[in-house]
Parts: C-alpha cells; sequence; structure tokens
C-alpha cells in the first residue's frame, strides 16, 4: 500500500502561488472562489488549473459591471449547473491545491443571472418604446396584455430579436386604417422612423391642403360677391413721357394680388395739370383771341400689372389744347394729367 502510495504522489506535480488567490466577488453578491493552485497528473495528460475558473469568472464580473444594484435582476433557479459532472472538493497537501465543485456551481448560476439581467434590461427598454410581449412570446403594442420586464426570462433570443425588429414596425395599425407615414405626409422639417427608415417631412401634402383651401375660399368668396368690390387706390400725378407704378400689394393687402390681372384695375383722368410740359406757337396778323381743345382719347400708351409682387406700371396720360388769334396767331400747349386708380375685384361686363 505505501509503495502504491509513493508511485501516485511521484506522478504529480504542483504548481502554487506565492499566496492562494481569492477571486473576485459576482456582482451584487459576495460569493468567494474557492478552488486555487495547480495540478498537474500523469505527466501532464490530466490538469487542473484553478486560473481557468478565475478567468471565467472575471468574464462574468466584467458583463456584471453594467449593472447597478437597482437594475440587477435575481435569477431563477438556473438550469446551466444541471449539466456538470464535477462533485465535492478534491485538497491536496492541506490546502496547496484546491478544487472545489461547488465554485462550478456558482459560476453556473452567475451565468445564468447574466442572462435574465440582460434579458429584462432590453425587454425593458423594449417596454420604454411601448413594444411589449404577451406570455406566449409574441409581440404586441397593447401594454395591459404584456408580462412585466421581470418575466423576460422565460423569452427565447429569438423571441426578444423578434420584439426589436417590430418595435418600429406599424402592421399592427393596418386593420385601424393608419398608413405607415412617408415624406409627403410629415411636416417639413420633421421627421419618424418607420419599419426601420428614417423618413423626413416635406410637408406637401399639407402645402396642397393649404393651397386647396385657399383656392376654395378664395372661389366661395368670389361667388358670395358676385357684384365684386372696388377699391380707391389714390392719385398719381404722371410725368410727360414717364412710366409709373402703383404697389397694390401695400395698399390693399387683405387681397390676394396673385389673383389680379390688368383688366381688375380702371385708370381715370383727374386732375389737368396747371403747368404746360411743351408748348410751340405760330403768328401772322392780328385777330380775335381763342382757345380750344381738340377732340381727343385719353388713353393711356401702355398699362401692365405683375401679379407677382403686386404692382401695376403704367404710362403718362397727356392733354393738349390749342389757341391764339384768327387772324392765324396760333399755339399749342401740352399738359400731363393727374389719374385716379381704381381696383375692382368683380368681372366688368361690357353693356
Amino acid at each position: 500500500m505505501k509503495k502504491i502510495l509513493t508511485i501516485i504522489l511521484t506522478a504529480v506535480t504542483i504548481c502554487i502561488g506565492a499566496a492562494a488567490t481569492k477571486l473576485p466577488a459576482f456582482a451584487n453578491s459576495n460569493i468567494d472562489i474557492n478552488s486555487t493552485g495547480c495540478l498537474t497528473l500523469e505527466g501532464g495528460d490530466v490538469l487542473f488549473d484553478s486560473k481557468d475558473i478565475e478567468d471565467i469568472n472575471t468574464q462574468v464580473k466584467t458583463l456584471s459591471e453594467d449593472f447597478s444594484e437597482g437594475n440587477y435582476v435575481s435569477s431563477k433557479e438556473g438550469t446551466l449547473k444541471n449539466v456538470f459532472n464535477s462533485k465535492g472538493i478534491i485538497n491536496y497537501d492541506s490546502g496547496k491545491v484546491i478544487f472545489d465543485s461547488s465554485d462550478l456551481i456558482k459560476l453556473a448560476n452567475g451565468i445564468d443571472n447574466l442572462k435574465t439581467c440582460y434579458q429584462s434590461e432590453v425587454v425593458k427598454s423594449l417596454n420604454s418604446i411601448h413594444t411589449y410581449y404577451k406570455p406566449d412570446g409574441t409581440v404586441t403594442h397593447i401594454e395591459s396584455d404584456a408580462i412585466s420586464s421581470d418575466e423576460a426570462s422565460n423569452l427565447t433570443f429569438a423571441q426578444i430579436c423578434n420584439g426589436i425588429l417590430k418595435s418600429q414596425s406599424l402592421e399592427h395599425l393596418a386593420g385601424e386604417n393608419i398608413m405607415p407615414a412617408s415624406a409627403d405626409n410629415l411636416s417639413e422639417g420633421s421627421a419618424a422612423w418607420v419599419d426601420g427608415d428614417i423618413v423626413i417631412g416635406t410637408g406637401n401634402d399639407n402645402k396642397a391642403s393649404y393651397e386647396q383651401g385657399y383656392e376654395k375660399g378664395y372661389e366661395d368668396g368670389e361667388a358670395a360677391n358676385s357684384g365684386g368690390k372696388c377699391y380707391y387706390l389714390g392719385n398719381i400725378r404722371t410725368i410727360s413721357q414717364g412710366q409709373f407704378c402703383c404697389d397694390v400689394k401695400t395698399k390693399v393687402p387683405d387681397i390676394d394680388y396673385t389673383k389680379l390681372t390688368r383688366n381688375n384695375f380702371i385708370i381715370c383722368p383727374s386732375i389737368i395739370n396747371a403747368n404746360t410740359e411743351t408748348a410751340s406757337s405760330s403768328a401772322s396778323g392780328s385777330g380775335k383771341p381763342y382757345c380750344t381743345i381738340p377732340e381727343q382719347e385719353l388713353k393711356l400708351r401702355s398699362i401692365a400689372y405683375d401679379k407677382e409682387n403686386g404692382i401695376l406700371y403704367f404710362s403718362a396720360l397727356q392733354i393738349s389744347a390749342n389757341g391764339g388769334l384768327n387772324s392765324g396767331s396760333t399755339k399749342t400747349v401740352e399738359t400731363n394729367v393727374t389719374v385716379s386708380i381704381y381696383l375692382y375685384t368683380g368681372d366688368i361686363i361690357q353693356p
């Protein structure tokens, strides 16, 4: 018996650190790892190194750092530990090498706990954007039908991924005759996520509705006031050969100047100016003085309306008169005319 024990001990190589290492505890717990040291048997064919357990524990601890005490979820009875075959404790040379199978159980429970935490946090985030799960794992957008985030551990990875994909889907609204938003029916400068795509609004529907409503309102107003309305825009004193303008949009701000044409304006002679602009004369003999104003049409040489800017343009209006002596002395004078401008919004009907 003593010889057999000596052979076994000879085949064992012990690797011991300067001091036993106490591994970090799991997040939200005070659990310590009991295993320590390194044991090699049969020339390396069998090896136990406590550092492997330490490394796994470090990874679990690192993944746990994202969870605070407030959102760390206690896992349900984990199932990972059920796959282990190891049991008991190996203690060699009074604790220089210890293999404690309970450390594997602790690691399994830590990993199960992490899984529960991550599931819960993902579901909690989805709930904040109104995406929920029913008890059978199907996605819903009705909060009253939903499980709580604490029940997230019942969901599979595929079900959680499906919830993420459907969090921006609007297919559940199809039965309510609600269609996904498009660029045209979002206000200009606004944006929305629709079925995974970002949609930036152009406001085209709003603009079209405004124009349609404006046109209808204008037409209804015209129909209700078929007799039209006349606006006095004031007098303008013309100067010979000049061109003049009237700022319609400023004088009558309550009308839509873009709907007007030159036919909406009436320009009438108002005052014959006292000072002559031009004069010519001829004289022969003497006789009785006279003055005549020949029959003439007081007509503007040009009139135009800029509907984009609401400006009426027209040329000078002039009148001439002849005078002199019957014996042949004559003089012709021309002067410009001050005009009155009117805007009529109805139709001018010729009798």
